[in-house]
């Protein structure tokens, strides 16, 4: 399913991307994410933080003609990242507004 970003979707990624560069935490977006590395010794990511435009990705009730992702599709992209040697920390609006509001409190014992 293609991601689609509205206004508040860039803010929040931008609040992502200064959260990183604040903390002196090096990624990538190449493959559409926030690819971190951890010495790995095969040189592969490590892990990947996923922003989820949550209104793009509803969960599908077809009992009720509700349209959307299945219930385990989060589950399956995790498990196929962890597969690859990779592990997602999936974000959403809500999860993205706390971590940036909270971080100076709670991160630096985290990431560091």
């Amino acid at each position: 399913m293609e991601k689609k970003y509205n206004d508040n979707d860039k803010k929040n990624l931008s609040e992502i991307k200064n959260f990183l560069k604040d903390n002196d935490i090096k990624y990538s977006t190449k493959n559409n994410n926030f690819c971190l590395w951890a010495d790995h010794p095969n040189g592969r990511r490590s892990y990947e933080i996923e922003y989820v435009p949550a209104a793009h990705f509803p969960i599908a009730y077809p009992k009720y003609n509700i349209e959307g992702v299945g219930k385990d599709y989060f589950y399956k992209k995790s498990k196929e990242a962890e597969d690859n040697n990779s592990f997602k920390l999936w974000v959403n609006h809500i999860f993205s507004t706390l971590l940036i509001k909270h971080q100076s409190k709670y991160m630096p014992e985290i990431v560091k």
